[in-house]
């Protein structure tokens, strides 16, 4: 299309989410979009009603969309869910995007939507059939079941995810050489391995040697994650637990190396 992204760092103060004020700085007369995730890569952090009413205030202002993608939204505990459309009625500038991939378990099966308003979904729906053409139809069963009938779901999955967090926090917290970073809501924890005197690629690659334990250094998500490196909370509690004692060890030897 001709665009051009303009990228907002989000700093480790702010546990990576790009701060409001820094959004709006960003903005010149050839914006035409802002895109949010919450929670949002690498830790999960989100925005707040108050901060988001602000954004949209700025967007509905300036004639600007606001993208929201909240495929995650359901992994908050419901007290800390907000979504920008809340501040906009008619919905005149916020797109909401969002998908059952992770919400219900239906990782791999792709289905999402964005609710727009009309002039825009009519576009939408043309680029869908160039894109796609059409879901396959076990996927739109799945799809009207999960949004139709079933609410245990993603309860179940939160909860389950709390659960790994705790686990997780109660044997990482105190581990030597590096130092947990947590937003309290999503998939994931985030360790900063500054300390341990490695990168995040190579800790990374001598921790699954050494220990056969898989992360994800987060380097792909901007020059200043670096060194961060992102432990997944999608195993049962039990190896949750048994990985976090291996990883917590493993640290302990890097400090004695």
């Amino acid at each position: 299309t001709g665009a051009t992204a303009v990228k907002v760092s989000g700093s480790r103060d702010n546990l990576y989410l790009s701060e409001i004020d820094t959004i709006i700085q960003a903005i010149t007369d050839r914006t035409r979009a802002i895109v949010i995730t919450q929670p949002g890569n690498p830790i999960g952090s989100f925005y707040r009603p108050e901060q988001l009413e602000v954004l949209v205030g700025i967007c509905r202002d300036r004639n600007i969309w606001l993208i929201s993608d909240e495929v995650y939204s359901l992994l908050l505990s419901p007290d800390d869910r907000s979504s920008p459309a809340a501040f906009d009625p008619d919905c005149s500038c916020v797109v909401t995007i969002n998908s059952l991939s992770k919400s219900n378990r239906m990782t791999g099966w792709r289905m999402g939507w964005a609710v727009t308003p009309k002039p825009l979904a009519d576009s939408l729906a043309e680029l869908s059939m160039v894109m796609h053409y059409g879901m396959p139809p076990f996927i739109t069963d799945a799809a009207i079941t999960a949004i139709t009938e079933d609410t245990a779901t993603t309860e179940d999955i939160r909860l389950s995810m709390d659960e790994r967090r705790a686990v997780a926090i109660e044997h990482l917290s105190q581990a030597q050489g590096i130092q947990l970073l947590d937003s309290g809501a999503g998939m994931f924890l985030v360790l900063d391995v500054t300390d341990s005197g490695l990168n995040a690629q190579d800790f990374a690659l001598r921790l699954l040697e050494d220990e056969s334990i898989a992360t994800l250094p987060c380097t792909g998500f901007g020059s200043n994650c670096d060194h961060l490196l992102r432990l997944g909370l999608c195993v049962p509690t039990e190896q949750i637990a048994i990985a976090c004692q291996q990883l917590a060890r493993f640290t302990q030897s890097l400090r004695k190396s």
